[in-house]
């Protein structure tokens, strides 16, 4: 068990820093915001390696145990996607992106309550608060944010659409790869396809803080979910507004991001109760 957890970090680590690289490389020829500092990605890749270490280990073997807890359950679920690739790897990657867009679905709605709710922006916060977006920013979220997006997001995907085991590493493959590309600090346009495909501009808006940003483009893969559920801002050509938190708050404290939504929650307990 320990050998397979260490097997696991060790590449975890790599493909992380295999993608930061390749991400360094794309930002440079094409950058969005000059203003990204030494010390913001020394702390982002520092905080990367406690989420990789702490969080991710520990949030992806609770999720495989709840994905195979789900699958065992009775019955097809609500949409029954096919059970094989027929050993055709176009026919693999279309059932991938199948279930990149199902989990998309998902991950939209509980990204989307994250921003409604006090107590659970609270903890989604720390991800805002970085004031230069870059490919570093990708793990800059609290320790929490794993295990619920485990229950908010992969249960019931698994529960309702059951996809076939073979997907799972395209799709993981699929999610993983769009979470460092949307975050790049890079002026890529995708054009045409802009409400179809996210990208580091649609994403950028979302991290505004500029009011007429607040709230849009919550999609991670697919903006068709703000399309249609009028969430979606289509950025204007060349538009690269400024990221962070609309109250100005930074956050530079390794111990202040561990502890950041607790330190908000026993505040809004605390003018609860003065109310009363």
């Amino acid at each position: 068990m320990w050998h397979f957890i260490a097997v696991f970090l060790r590449q975890r680590i790599v493909q992380v820093s295999a993608f930061f690289l390749m991400g360094f490389v794309v930002e440079r020829l094409a950058t969005a915001d000059r203003s990204i500092t030494k010390a913001n990605r020394a702390f982002n890749c520092a905080y990367t390696v406690f989420f990789q270490v702490f969080d991710f280990t520990a949030g992806s073997l609770f999720a495989m145990y709840v994905y195979s807890m789900a699958v065992k359950m009775p019955g097809k679920g609500l949409i029954s996607l096919p059970v094989s690739d027929r050993g055709i790897l176009p026919f693999a990657i279309i059932l991938a992106f199948s279930s990149s867009i199902l989990r998309d679905f998902f991950y939209y709605w509980f990204h989307r309550l994250q921003h409604a709710s006090r107590w659970l922006w609270a903890q989604h916060a720390l991800h805002h608060s970085d004031e230069c977006m870059n490919v570093t920013t990708t793990w800059r979220h609290h320790w929490l944010e794993m295990p619920m997006e485990t229950v908010a997001v992969i249960v019931p995907a698994a529960v309702l659409f059951k996809p076939p085991i073979v997907t799972i590493p395209l799709a993981y493959l699929i999610t993983q790869g769009m979470s460092y590309f949307i975050h790049l600090n890079s002026r890529i346009s995708l054009g045409p396809l802009t409400p179809i495909i996210a990208g580091p501009q649609t994403h950028r808006i979302h991290h505004s803080k500029l009011p007429e940003h607040i709230d849009k483009n919550f999609a991670a893969i697919f903006p068709l979910w703000d399309v249609i559920f009028g969430t979606y801002y289509h950025p204007k050509k060349g538009e690269c507004p400024p990221c962070g938190l609309a109250s100005g708050e930074t956050v530079h404290s390794f111990r202040y991001a561990l502890l950041m939504p607790f330190i908000t929650w026993v505040k809004m307990l605390k003018r609860g109760k003065e109310t009363h």
